[in-house]
């Protein structure tokens, strides 16, 4: 697809500020109507989410290091450790070989 249909794509995820529209919802949509496959327009809209994930962490942190994160830090590590030894893991499997 054209740089331009990438933008149009980007461009429909403001529909999501609305109350009740799924980001990657509208996401796969717009990629559907600008002609791209399904398997496609998943994996755009998995990495279009990862900033979006990320920043939402980082912007509850300090919440976690204050007085609301009492009582759930542990679960909170443990959480984070659970989802990241099988994501490693699949990354390593996944990972091209060199020649």
């Amino acid at each position: 697809m054209d740089p331009f249909g990438w933008q149009v794509v980007e461009l429909f995820q403001t529909l999501a500020l609305l109350a009740g529209i799924s980001r990657s919802g509208v996401t796969m949509v717009a990629g559907l109507l600008r002609g791209l496959d399904h398997e496609d327009v998943a994996r755009f809209s998995f990495l279009l989410a990862t900033p979006v994930i990320l920043a939402a962490g980082v912007y509850k942190l300090p919440d976690l290091a204050g007085p609301l994160g009492d009582g759930i830090r542990e679960q909170v590590l443990a959480g984070s450790v659970a989802a990241e030894l099988p994501s490693s893991a699949y990354a390593r499997k996944r990972r091209p070989r060199r020649a």
